[in-house]
């Protein structure tokens, strides 16, 4: 079967250019930045059918496993509700949900609550207005 993903990702940790021994601008990355390499390189993005189709396929009631969920969800103000919508359509409780750019301090979060979790935020950066705050 084929998962619908976004190739288009983010990877620090991999050059454009070809490997030259003799640039003295080139590090040799360690064993943790590499795993953490390949990790981002074999990361997918999926949309609500695909990761319908994987929680139903890989959890089962006989394992025990550990499902993630990730969302840059630029702002809890604005998108949060909608967040919560989309997410309650899923048949599958995820172990963490992590919402990255929150834009709210940390004595919001009772504001933002999401049933069956407990939460916790990092304050936005004080003066930013956007892309910072982190809510596990």
């Amino acid at each position: 079967y084929s998962l619908d993903s976004y190739s288009g990702r983010y990877n620090p940790f991999v050059s454009s250019t070809p490997y030259d021994k003799y640039d003295p601008n080139y590090v040799e990355l360690s064993d943790d930045l590499k795993t953490i390499s390949n990790i981002l390189n074999n990361c997918r993005s999926y949309n609500k059918k695909s990761l319908s189709y994987l929680t139903k396929s890989v959890i089962t009631e006989e394992k025990t496993s550990l499902s993630v969920l990730f969302n840059n969800i630029d702002g809890n103000a604005s998108n949060f509700d909608n967040f919560v919508a989309d997410i309650s359509q899923y048949k599958h409780n995820f172990s963490v949900i992590a919402l990255a750019e929150t834009n709210i301090d940390e004595e919001s979060k009772h504001l933002y609550r999401i049933g069956g979790y407990t939460s916790e935020y990092s304050s936005k950066i004080t003066g930013k207005k956007k892309g910072s705050g982190l809510g596990i």
